[in-house]
């Protein structure tokens, strides 16, 4: 989400459904975390910052704390949409294991079978709704390029 859709032209932000829960969890579940990361952030430098508060709010306008809120909530909403789309990666990937783990590798070297579980993980991410098997081994046979020396085929 960019900053022109966390902010609306009446000047309200718009957070999406899942920050929200996020923000939410973070509250009830992290608090010492978030309490480690304020520390961590006050001996890192945000202390002095505080510090010249005077200095520092001379300089800012209004847009730019403005900006700096719509930064953050913008950073937050990226951060946990690539850890949603990591996490769908690494589940997809996990349910090809037992698959993977019967194919004869004599037969199908391990870049085939890796270039195919790819393509099924990218096929399973736009339509869940597909086989994973099916759609790992239909890929499979795709990329498989049989040796015409192996007896059987």
């Amino acid at each position: 989400m960019d900053n022109e859709n966390i902010l609306k032209s009446d000047g309200q932000f718009i957070l999406s459904f899942e920050l929200l829960q996020l923000i939410e969890w973070l509250i009830e579940h992290q608090p010492e975390e978030l309490k480690k990361l304020i520390h961590r952030s006050l001996s890192q430098g945000l202390n002095n910052n505080i510090l010249k508060a005077e200095e520092i709010l001379e300089s800012y306008s209004p847009e730019d704390m403005q900006n700096s809120v719509i930064d953050f909530f913008g950073l937050m909403e990226v951060l946990l949409l690539d850890a949603l789309n990591e996490r769908t990666h690494e589940n997809v990937h996990t349910q090809f294991i037992p698959m993977v783990n019967q194919i004869d590798q004599s037969f199908c070297d391990s870049t085939v079978v890796s270039s195919s579980i790819e393509k099924a993980t990218t096929s399973l991410e736009k339509n869940s709704k597909q086989d994973p098997q099916a759609v790992l081994y239909k890929e499979l046979l795709k990329n498989w390029k049989p040796k015409k020396k192996a007896a059987i085929n």
